[in-house]
This record gives C-alpha cells, sequence and structure tokens, in this order.
C-alpha cells in the first residue's frame, strides 16, 4: 500500500510506488502515436519554452546510453517535440495542472516523455521511458482523455478505456473516484477546473523542427576517449568488520571500469548487473522500492550481483509491503558492510560530486501526494545545466532529472506525480 510519509520517532516511512505497464491490453500493432489526440489543459508558453531549452540537455545523457534508459533511437538529428498534453487527476484540484508532458518523437514514434514542473519558483524536468511505448500502442484513430484513479494512469475515450500504467498496491487499497463517471462527466469536470473547454493535443505532431532538439543533444553528448578510470582499493580493515559476507563478482565497483562515463563534467556508474526491481520471487510488484535501493547500492559497492529486494527485506525482517524508514534502510547497509550517512535534506551538489567520484550511490527518499519512495542517484552531469542520473525500481527505468540548486527543492516526475527528494544516504 501506498500511504503519506509518516513520522514515527522522527524517522520518515517510505513505503513505495509500485507501476506496473499493461501492455498486453494494448493494439501493439500501431506501434507509433501518428494521428493519436489527447484532450488538455491548456499548455503555459512558460513550460513550452522551458522544455525547448532542458529538452538537448536531458537528451544529451541518453546520447549512447540507450540501453541504460531501455531505449532505441535510430537517429538523434532526427528527434523532436511533439505537443504537450496533460493527465487529470479527479482527486487533486492541483497535481494535475503542475505538470506538463513533452513527448520525445523520432519520426511519428515515441521515444521518450519529457516531464516539467515548477518548483521552488523555478522549472525542473525530468526525462525518461515512462509511458511512451503505451502511447505508441494505444488505437491512435481515436480521441483520448488521460486521467489518474484508483492507482492507474488510463486512457480514455467514448468507447472506453484502457489502463496504461498501473501501481498495484494502490489498485487494491485506494478508492476509485472516476469509476462511475462516464467520458462525458471526465471531461466536462476537467473543462470545470480549466474554466474552458480542453485543448487537443497530437502528441506525434512536432513542435520544432528536428535539429533544434536532436542535433543538439549530439552537441551536448559526452566525450568517451580519454576516459579516466581509477584502480578499486579496498581496505582490508573494513573488510575484517563486515557482518555478511558477499560474493565478488567483476561488476559494480568491482568491475574492470566501474563508470560508464568519467569526464571532467560527466560522472556515471557502470552499472551493469547493479540495478535491481521491486518484484518478489513470484514476479509480483511489492512494496519494496527501499528494500530496491539497498539491493542495488550493496551490488554496486560490494560486487554482488545476485542480491534481491526480497533478501533485503527477508535479513531485516521487515514485511514485503510494510515500508521502511531511511534509518532502516541505513541499518540494512551497515549489516551489509556498508557506511552511509543520513541528511534530512537532499543532498548538495558538492556531495554529489565527492560520492558518485568515490564510486558511492546515493539513496533517495522521497515523498509526493501519492505517499513515500525510493530512488537511487547513479550519476550526474554538469555540461552547461546540473542534472542527476536516478534509477527507479518502481518502473524499473532509469531516468534524468534536473538540479537547480542546493536551496531549491529537488523533484522528478514518476506515476503522474511530482515527488520530492526529501532525505538521502550518501
Amino acid at each position: 500500500m501506498v500511504k503519506n510519509f509518516k513520522v514515527l520517532m522522527g524517522a520518515m516511512l517510505v513505503t513505495c510506488l509500485t507501476l506496473s505497464p499493461n501492455r498486453a491490453a494494448l493494439a501493439a500493432e500501431n506501434n507509433n502515436a501518428e494521428g493519436l489526440k489527447i484532450l488538455t489543459y491548456e499548455i503555459p508558453q512558460e513550460a513550452k519554452s522551458y522544455a525547448y531549452e532542458i529538452a538537448p540537455t536531458l537528451l544529451s545523457n541518453v546520447v549512447d546510453n540507450q540501453k541504460l534508459y531501455d531505449v532505441t533511437i535510430d537517429r538523434f538529428e532526427d528527434l523532436t517535440l511533439g505537443e504537450p498534453y496533460t493527465i487529470a487527476n479527479f482527486k487533486d484540484n492541483a497535481a494535475d495542472k503542475e505538470v506538463f508532458y513533452f513527448p520525445v518523437l523520432e519520426n511519428d514514434q515515441v521515444k521518450l516523455i519529457l516531464s516539467v514542473t515548477k518548483s521552488s519558483g523555478e522549472w525542473d524536468a525530468t526525462l525518461g521511458e515512462d509511458i511512451a511505448e503505451e502511447l505508441n500502442d494505444i488505437d491512435s484513430s481515436k480521441e483520448y482523455i488521460l486521467y489518474y484513479d484508483d492507482g492507474t494512469t488510463y486512457a480514455e475515450t467514448e468507447d472506453g478505456k484502457t489502463e496504461l500504467f498501473t501501481d498495484t498496491l494502490m489498485k487494491e487499497k485506494d478508492t476509485a473516484v472516476a469509476e462511475n463517471m462516464s467520458f462525458e462527466e471526465k471531461v466536462e469536470k476537467c473543462e470545470e477546473k480549466n474554466g474552458e473547454d480542453l485543448a487537443v493535443s497530437e502528441p506525434a505532431k512536432e513542435e520544432l523542427a528536428d535539429d533544434e532538439i536532436g542535433e543538439q543533444a549530439i552537441e551536448k553528448s559526452n566525450n568517451y576517449e580519454g576516459m579516466v578510470i581509477d584502480d578499486f582499493n579496498t581496505d582490508s580493515a573494513l573488510l575484517a568488520k563486515k557482518k555478511v559476507k558477499l560474493p565478488h563478482a567483476d561488476v559494480g565497483a568491482f568491475a574492470p571500469n566501474p563508470f560508464s562515463v568519467f569526464n571532467e563534467t560527466t560522472k556515471l556508474l557502470n552499472t551493469d548487473e547493479c540495478l535491481v526491481n521491486q518484484q518478489d520471487s513470484n514476479g509480483q510488484e511489492r512494496g519494496m522500492c527501499w528494500a530496491a535501493t539497498v539491493a542495488s547500492i550493496v551490488r554496486y559497492m560490494r560486487g554482488n550481483n545476485t542480491l534481491t529486494a526480497q533478501e533485503v527485506c527477508d535479513f531485516m525482517g521487515i514485511d514485503y509491503d510494510l515500508g521502511a524508514t531511511i534509518e532502516e534502510m541505513q541499518d540494512a547497509l551497515s549489516k551489509y558492510g556498508l557506511s552511509f550517512k543520513i541528511k534530512y535534506h537532499h543532498s548538495t551538489w558538492n556531495e554529489i560530486t565527492q560520492n558518485i567520484p568515490n564510486k558511492k550511490p546515493i539513496g533517495i527518499a522521497a515523498y509526493s501526494n501519492l505517499g513515500g519512495h525510493a530512488v537511487t542517484l547513479i550519476g550526474y552531469s554538469e555540461k552547461d545545466k546540473k542534472t542527476i542520473t536516478l534509477w527507479n525500481s518502481g518502473n524499473q527505468k532509469v531516468q534524468t532529472s534536473t538540479f537547480k540548486s542546493d536551496s531549491a527543492d529537488v523533484t522528478f516526475i514518476y506515476g503522474s506525480a511530482k515527488w520530492y527528494w526529501d532525505s538521502s544516504l550518501y
């Protein structure tokens, strides 16, 4: 179950959001979004201007890292932004008008989703695969409204609705508020909130010429030549104090190359075989995001390529759907032989740029109107703007987000919600 953060003797409880794609129910033969129409709130021009400005920077992190981001792009120079859309939320009167979604197109296919929002008075952005594949697969001859209800993001037409993403725990516990509303009633409710008729967005319709986005991303991308690789020196005294013995494999910090990228502006950990999902041994999504973050960090830093989130829960004696505090996450890492400090705030840029070059991921506890969630920071870049790279066990995707400053909120978009970085393990 996804709960709000709760204060437990000063500790924040991370209970996790678990999203699962319902791709089996989609019309996979489409494979592009040509002709697709989405009814949407008005998109502020300021949001559009920021999206056009930030897109090349975030896309440059994907260049030559397509496997990590789970996307296949034939020609980056052909990428462009499609028309933006919003996702309605009938429970929260503010949430659905503060995040704007821009499809990243290669020809008529949606490859990635660029989400922009405002926090601390400034714009933020997140780039990831998100529901790109689902938008390509739904019947593009119809006009949809997208909305979040009872743990699910839906695409609905006059003829029925399709589940795009589902939070399996929220689906069991949450109460639907739009279930008995017709398509027309949903549209009318959104128009009342909007104060005017909804606009029609065509996600596959190009907003800018190709070279406005794709070619700039290539120009900003990293040069892998001259990569600096450090030797990993193990502290024998620390090894002697380890409470759990783990097999050391050539993964993570023990790999011949512990970094995927290591240059003047960008550091990205080589996380092959290190990123852990939050499924149990039966393949069911559970509330184990905190344990997935712990397991991902242990895999990288201890050379263990088999540890699972379920095993972490079993080891700590915590129910799979109960969640954990950041103090319990710290305790788990300690019992696996790793020393992490807690900060009840997001990490500073200096802390990020100290941890990652020293082969140390950062555990993140975040909150939103949906509850608590944990993700893992595995890289950063400071080319023209500061960005961070996150592993999200909830949708099993890597995403890249902006980092404005040490004093401003740090956010990322996931599951139709804006998440605030609340606490850190570093």
